[in-house]
This record gives structure tokens, sequence and C-alpha cells, in this order.
């Protein structure tokens, strides 16, 4: 569902929608227990919300963050 959406907002050019489908797949990849993954698509994600000054960058740090957090806990 995410992919699809992701493929529909590039042939469109809405970047918030990119960076929102980026986001959503890096949460996808983090419940799957792939951090790596899911890192490499919050930056994309994150990239693309920083360029537009769109407030949920921070959410998106905040998500980047989160697995070292988990990690260094265990």
């Amino acid at each position: 569902m995410h992919r699809k959406s992701l493929a529909l907002n590039r042939s469109l050019g809405r970047k918030e929608g990119i960076a929102g489908d980026y986001a959503n797949l890096g949460n996808v990849y983090k419940t799957r227990g792939d951090l790596a993954q899911a890192k490499a698509l919050w930056n994309k994600s994150l990239s693309l919300y920083q360029e537009m000054g769109h407030p949920n960058a921070e959410i998106v740090r905040q998500a980047l963050d989160e697995p070292v957090q988990q990690r260094s806990s265990q």
C-alpha cells in the first residue's frame, strides 16, 4: 500500500506525500525489525521535510533517534 502511494506521489511530484510515504515505510521496516532499512527511509523522509520546512521533520528526527535508544537500553 505505501509503495503504491509512493509511486503515485512520485508521478505527481508531491514532495510532502513522498516524504510521508518514506516515513510510513520506515515504520513498517522498524516493526519488522529491520532498523537499517527503516533508518535509510526515515533519512530520505527527513531530507524532504527539511527541504520544505515542514514541521513533520521533527517527528521523523525523533524516529531516527528512537532505535538508537532502544539498542542502548537492551
